[in-house]
């Protein structure tokens, strides 16, 4: 979809590590101008591939120790995606519907949607068209093959007084 924002309020004590690793990539502008490049309206959104290769090795070079689950995948709560345990690096999922099965996996939340569910819905529908292993070692050169995709333009971390 066209235009729209979402808001995400982080909450610190659901996952330590992975909220202070959001707070991280958003502050360095991270996300700026990167795709949604999974998503199902059944399940989850997933963006955090970056356009630039050498910028996805360095992050994979960092990657979390996992966060306890300590909040459930419902609707509009995000996590990082992971292959593994402990190799969450970049990419975040929004849950469209409650996931349970993430909750047993490991995926734990450590925000929700505040405000923009309703553009987060218009995301535009890939499904897993997108080979995972091209965007990561491609970046820009592979997901330009794909000028449907939604793309986050602006990230910024809210004061408290102008969160909605």
């Amino acid at each position: 979809g066209d235009g729209g924002s979402f808001v995400i309020e982080v909450h610190p004590n659901w996952a330590p590590i992975g909220a202070a690793r959001f707070r991280e990539l958003v502050e360095s502008g991270f996300y700026e101008g990167i795709r949604i490049h999974r998503y199902h309206k059944s399940g989850f959104a997933q963006f955090g591939v970056s356009n630039d290769p050498e910028v996805t090795k360095y992050w994979d070079g960092k990657k979390l120790q996992d966060d306890p689950v300590r909040h459930s995948n419902k609707r509009g709560t995000v996590a990082f995606a992971m292959e593994d345990s402990h190799h969450r690096t970049t990419e975040i999922l929004i849950n469209m519907h409650h996931n349970p099965l993430f909750d047993r996996h490991g995926f734990a939340p450590f925000g929700a949607l505040i405000a923009g569910h309703k553009d987060v819905e218009r995301f535009y529908e890939i499904g897993d068209e997108v080979d995972w292993d091209d965007a990561r070692e491609q970046g820009e050169k592979y997901l330009s093959g794909f000028p449907k995709l939604t793309r986050i333009l602006k990230t910024r971390i809210l004061p408290n007084d102008e969160v909605v």
